[in-house]
C-alpha cells in the first residue's frame, strides 16, 4: 500500500487521506488568532480550537480530514426525518 505527500495531501490511490496547511498566526485579538496560510490567505480561528499556549508569530498545522463514521451518522438521521415528514403529509 503506497501512501505519499503531496502538496500537504496524503494520498493513496488518488485517495485524499487528510490535507494539512501551514500558517502564521498574524495576530490575536480578543477570543480569535488570525492566521495567515500558504497561499497568503486569512482566516480567523477561535483561539477555543488552538493550543492555550499559542501566541503571535507561532507557525501552525492544520489538519483536515474527512470524518467518515459521522457522515454516514449525518445521512441517517437525514433520511430517518425525511422519511417522517412524508408520514406526516
Amino acid at each position: 500500500m503506497l501512501i505519499m505527500e503531496i502538496e500537504g495531501c496524503i494520498i493513496n490511490k488518488k485517495k485524499v487521506f487528510y490535507v494539512r496547511i501551514h500558517g502564521i498566526v498574524e495576530k490575536i485579538e480578543d477570543d480569535v488568532a488570525i492566521v495567515v496560510l500558504d497561499d497568503d490567505r486569512k482566516v480567523n480561528i477561535p483561539t477555543k480550537y488552538l493550543p492555550s499556549n499559542i501566541a503571535e508569530e507561532d507557525v501552525i498545522d492544520i489538519s483536515l480530514d474527512i470524518n467518515k463514521e459521522k457522515t454516514v451518522e449525518r445521512a441517517r438521521k437525514l433520511k430517518k426525518m425525511m422519511e417522517e415528514s412524508r408520514e406526516e403529509d
